[in-house]
């Protein structure tokens, strides 16, 4: 109540005579005839005022009153003592803050001295490997300007029949250095190896990332071309890759088994050999990467967060899966997505060339990346979007098989056709590899059989009859350091042939 209220009250309270009881309203006799003519058991006002002061309900409102200041008193230093409080949980949080980072940074640092420690050991290893093959060149080189110097010698002073003698000795001595070459290009002692550092997206890593990428030794064909008349080439029983004919090639079984499967069904979309030599199958049904030994026993399971369909093995760390709308760089060892790239793109096979992929984008063609994901070329080929069409690259042609119409198909690498080719015996292909020479394996997921086919088309052979553990045989992977076609089925049969 305002002071005027109260004032009023008390100047009015003057003519006043009665309270009206029933509604503890103090009334006057005017106010009796008019406004409470109905009302009874009224209060003479002197009884009702005398000695309020002293009264426990006046006594009450000046308690109700103090308390009522206490508590906005007490409110008021709550709030000023938390906001004080506030200040000082504040400057708690930035030293909180300060020593997160500086653990982070302690980690960081850990992560960055490990990931050099290992760069460091694969350019140890590959510039010891390359020191080592000089020293072997080295060797080598001693001894052919010797056999050289000594052809001199024999030239200018010996007679017909020692220079005879002697071009017989050292004609076998050149051939044995000749083949002694070619084994060093067939052991891959020159491959022209390159080093890199494969980044991880630290924004798509679950937990704390435990490194900052991978360390990616690539090698590629080697860039010496060894010089000989085709003479001696002819005669030289180490030949290079090129002196398989495709009469001559035949498949001998090494290993038949079934991926085993704990599952009721299983879908495997693709197969290949590891690095260390285990077979790795892609199981899209029960998301998962199935690897097993020489045996056809399993290693793991490498259970996946999404359904893979194809895949691409970068290095021993790391391997690249499609999924139905991206690419999912997998490391190795956990099974996690280090990162991800072409996302939206309707990712299907997926081939690593030259440290490139070559990524099929359903029903379109192909679109060509570097490692980190970034998009370099696109291959625009109308082709069926109901199977998929795993790429082969043989020099600078593009190979792929067409499963509706049963065909093989060459274009160049901007997607125009050069050739196709049709056999009647092999009736749906769909695993298709090449031995990165001249020659192409081809699996029939309906005719259950394998053909050979050379790399302009013209010449094809039968190499494994239908058989029905051939059956739907989805994917088809060649081993060049073994010289093993890897063959797997939809239902996980498994066949291992060494390639003679």
């Amino acid at each position: 109540m305002r002071s005027s209220e109260i004032k009023q009250h008390v100047n009015k309270g003057e003519e006043e005579e009665s309270l009206q009881s029933k509604h503890e309203t103090p009334c006057c006799v005017k106010c009796i005839k008019t406004k409470h003519i109905e009302c009874r058991n009224l209060t003479p006002t002197e009884t009702v005022v005398k000695d309020i002061k002293q009264s426990p309900s006046f006594l009450d409102l000046e308690t109700a009153l103090s308390d009522l200041l206490t508590n906005i008193t007490n409110f008021i230093e709550d709030r000023q003592a938390n906001l004080q409080e506030l200040k000082e949980q504040k400057k708690q949080c930035e030293g909180e803050i300060q020593s997160a980072r500086k653990v982070i940074n302690t980690y960081f640092d850990e992560l960055e001295a490990d990931l050099n420690i290992k760069m460091k050991q694969a350019f140890v290893k590959q510039e010891t490997e390359i020191e080592t093959a000089l020293g072997d060149i080295e060797s080598q080189k001693a001894q052919v300007q010797e056999m050289q110097e000594n052809l001199n010698r024999v030239k200018s002073i010996a007679s017909d029949f020692q220079s005879f003698v002697a071009m017989r000795m050292m004609s076998q001595r050149a051939q044995t250095e000749e083949t002694e070459q070619q084994d060093w290009i067939k052991s891959e002692k020159f491959n022209w190896v390159e080093i890199s550092v494969i980044p991880y997206d630290i924004k798509s890593i679950e937990d704390h990332p435990s490194s900052f990428g991978t360390i990616e030794v690539q090698t590629n064909c080697n860039k010496v071309a060894l010089k000989m008349r085709k003479s001696r080439e002819a005669q030289l029983v180490g030949t290079i890759g090129t002196s398989r004919n495709i009469e001559s090639i035949q498949l001998k079984v090494k290993l038949e088994c079934k991926i085993p499967c704990e599952y009721e069904e299983q879908q495997i979309m693709d197969g290949g050999v590891l690095p260390n030599g285990e077979l790795i199958f892609c199981d899209r049904k029960n998301s998962r990467l199935v690897i097993l030994d020489s045996e056809g026993d399993v290693v793991r399971n490498l259970m996946l967060t999404f359904c893979p369909i194809r895949f691409a093995i970068i290095d021993k760390n790391s391997i690249a899966v499609t999924t139905a709308n991206r690419v999912n760089i997998v490391d190795m060892k956990t099974g996690k997505v280090l990162r991800s790239f072409a996302e939206g793109l309707k990712a299907r096979s997926i081939l690593l060339h030259n440290r490139n992929f070559i990524i099929e984008n359903l029903g379109k063609g192909y679109m060509v990346t570097d490692l980190q994901g970034n998009t370099a070329n696109h291959m625009a080929i109308n082709f069926s979007n109901t199977y998929y069409h795993y790429p082969i690259i043989i020099e600078d042609k593009l190979y792929y098989a067409e499963q509706d119409s049963s065909e093989v198909v060459c274009s160049d690498k901007e997607g125009n056709q050069l050739w196709k080719c049709k056999q009647e015996q092999l009736v749906s292909p769909y695993g298709i590899t090449s031995d990165h020479s001249n020659f192409l394996f081809v699996c029939g997921f309906k005719s259950n059989n394998i053909f050979v086919i050379s790399a302009d088309g013209k010449t094809f052979k039968e190499i494994v009859a239908p058989r029905e553990h051939l059956c739907g045989a989805i994917a088809a992977y060649f081993n060049i350091n073994k010289q093993e076609l890897l063959v797997v089925t939809v239902n996980g049969n498994v066949s291992l042939y060494d390639v003679m």
